[in-house]
């Protein structure tokens, strides 16, 4: 189940970004991402179900837009064999520190 589960998991991704998803890919990463979780030897296949359900569920406008055709962006370059992905940048938010009470003499 890992090996397999994993696998598929990262086919339908690929398929995805190279624009070769069939009509069912969403239903089966939909059921992956809930009946994948718990079953593996470790955690690798509980992350690749977290993983396409935080797909569906954060981003579904864009993965929708994948169906369609490949992505520019996403596409691995044939040379590498690598998946490179664009990280926007996050603006880090700052949280005050409590200020100390004064010593007591």
């Amino acid at each position: 189940m890992c090996v397999a589960g994993t696998g598929s998991v990262r086919d339908a991704v690929a398929a995805l970004t190279n624009g070769t998803a069939d009509a069912g890919l969403l239903a089966r990463l939909e059921r992956w991402s809930t009946s994948l979780p718990g079953r593996g030897a470790c955690g690798l296949l509980d992350a690749a179900a977290g993983t396409a359900g935080s797909l569906l569920r954060a981003f579904p406008d864009l993965v929708r837009a994948h169906l369609d055709a490949p992505c520019p962006a996403c596409a691995a370059p044939a040379d590498t064999g690598r998946l490179t992905v664009p990280v926007p940048h996050v603006a880090r938010r700052t949280v005050p520190r409590p200020r100390s009470a004064p010593a007591s003499r």
